[in-house]
């Protein structure tokens, strides 16, 4: 990081050009244009156009290898922890910047630089409230071990923990600093704590993962039975220790129909009581309901 400072003795912001133009202003003193766009220590690159497209493709794939019949989805950024520390620490700590975008929160910038490319690569629309998900989770764990140092040293009663619940993040390796918590700092950041912060530059671009999740669909109905040898639930074969017997059970048999024709991930069978092994159930049948998670083809539902 460059050393030198403004007249109150702040390091010099690197910013991407975009991160320049947009929160410092092209002529705001003390910011030096970053050479590669991963080097911002703002947006740590996720602005870059290139990565951009290179996300987007990841989309695209993703659709490809397991296609949704819906029109549009609805957009989940989560983006890493340090960012979010940084784009506080910036603000308190420059309170001259004047770019064009300066008041627009940094996820608001996200958004709006994805969509288009995710619209294109997708081909679907972007909308609030639908029933699929696309969730985008980028990844920077470069300063994790600064920003919880860094925390730690200034806001020490905010990490203070009961034995048990200290007991398994030791256990489980978790970090304190979760972005929960740090959320919950930001506004307890002051200008004097925000300068001591040291913006230093990332070595690379983040990583990132594409997942996409449908709302589950439930559909009710009622079963007859008519066999004396088939369970309502998983049964064993002959011993109750032994590996159950698979599709041998009303659940197995009607969750499995559904999971084929919805195209869904997992499904959950839930009846109104239930009978012996050897019960039949006639008449009108058995009223259930069945849950299923992540359905790809949901169209022969719409009226």
């Amino acid at each position: 990081m460059s050393d030198s400072a403004l007249g109150y003795g702040a390091p010099t912001l690197r910013l991407c050009s975009l991160c320049r133009r947009q929160i410092a202003g092209e002529a705001t003193a003390g910011v030096e244009t970053v050479s590669r766009p991963f080097e911002c220590v703002l947006c740590l690159g996720l602005l870059d156009q290139d990565y951009i497209e290179k996300v987007a493709q990841a989309v695209g794939n993703k659709l490809k290898e397991s296609p949704y019949d819906a029109t549009a989805f609805t957009l989940a950024l989560n983006l890493p922890i340090s960012q979010v520390l940084r784009e506080t620490i910036i603000k308190r700590s420059r309170s001259d910047l004047n770019g064009i975008l300066v008041s627009v929160p940094y996820k608001i910038r996200n958004i709006d630089a994805y969509l288009p490319k995710l619209r294109q690569a997708s081909g679907m629309g972007a909308a609030l409230g639908t029933d699929l998900q696309l969730t985008i989770a980028f990844e920077s764990e470069e300063f994790t071990e600064y920003d919880t140092k860094f925390l730690l040293e200034h806001f020490p009663h905010e990490f203070q923990q009961s034995r048990k619940r200290k007991h398994y993040e030791q256990s489980s390796d978790a970090s304190p600093c979760t972005k929960i918590k740090v959320e919950q700092m930001l506004t307890r950041i002051k200008e004097d704590v925000a300068r001591k912060y040291v913006l230093s530059s990332p070595s690379r671009f983040c990583s990132f993962s594409v997942s996409f999740e449908r709302d589950p669909v439930f559909i009710a109905g009622r079963y007859c039975k008519f066999s004396r040898s088939l369970p309502q639930s998983p049964w064993s074969a002959e011993d109750k220790t032994a590996p159950k017997v698979p599709g041998n059970s009303v659940s197995e048999k009607v969750c499995e129909l559904m999971k084929v024709k919805f195209g869904a991930s997992d499904a959950r069978f839930v009846a109104s009581g239930r009978e012996d092994l050897d019960v039949r159930m006639l008449g009108d049948g058995r009223p259930f309901t069945v849950e299923l998670r992540n359905c790809h083809s949901t169209s022969s539902l719409s009226g």
